[in-house]
C-alpha cells in the first residue's frame, strides 16, 4: 500500500474510531493516581481545606495545601522521597481543630465525613494518626 493510500485509509477508518474512544479512555484514567503521587478525595458535603506533609516533619514541612469542594479529588507529589504522608483536614484556614490521617505516598485517602476533634471517618486504606 502506498503512503497516500495508507493515510487516506487512516483518516477515513481509524481516526473516527479514535475520536469516539478517546473520551472513554480519559474517563477510565481519572481514577488512576499519577506516578509517585498521593491523592485526596473529599466525599463529604462540605468544602474543606486539606494539607499534607511527609510523615515525621514539622508543620513547616507542608508540601501541599488545597481547598476541596464536595466530591472533589486532587493529587500531590510527596517529594523529599518520603513514602508516608500525613494528611490534615480543617473546616477553615485558621482552625486549630481538625482531623489527620496517614497514607502511603501512592495511595488515595478518602474522607467520608468530617467532624472536628479527630472524629472523621476515612475510607480504607488509612492509618489514623495519633
Amino acid at each position: 500500500m502506498e503512503f497516500r493510500t495508507y493515510t487516506k485509509w487512516l483518516s477515513r477508518y481509524i481516526l473516527p474510531v479514535l475520536k469516539s474512544v478517546t473520551p472513554m479512555l480519559i474517563l477510565v484514567s481519572i481514577n488512576v493516581n499519577p506516578a509517585n503521587a498521593f491523592c485526596i478525595e473529599n466525599r463529604t458535603d462540605e468544602r474543606l481545606i486539606f494539607a499534607a506533609e511527609p510523615q515525621g516533619e514539622m508543620i513547616s514541612g507542608v508540601s501541599f495545601r488545597k481547598w476541596l469542594d464536595p466530591l472533589e479529588k486532587t493529587c500531590g507529589n510527596p517529594n523529599k522521597g518520603n513514602n508516608i504522608i500525613r494528611i490534615f483536614v480543617f473546616s477553615e484556614e485558621d482552625a486549630i481543630e481538625g482531623c489527620d490521617a496517614v497514607v502511603g505516598a501512592q495511595d488515595t485517602l478518602t474522607l467520608i465525613s468530617f467532624v472536628k476533634f479527630d472524629r472523621c471517618d476515612w475510607a480504607e486504606p488509612v492509618t489514623v494518626a495519633r
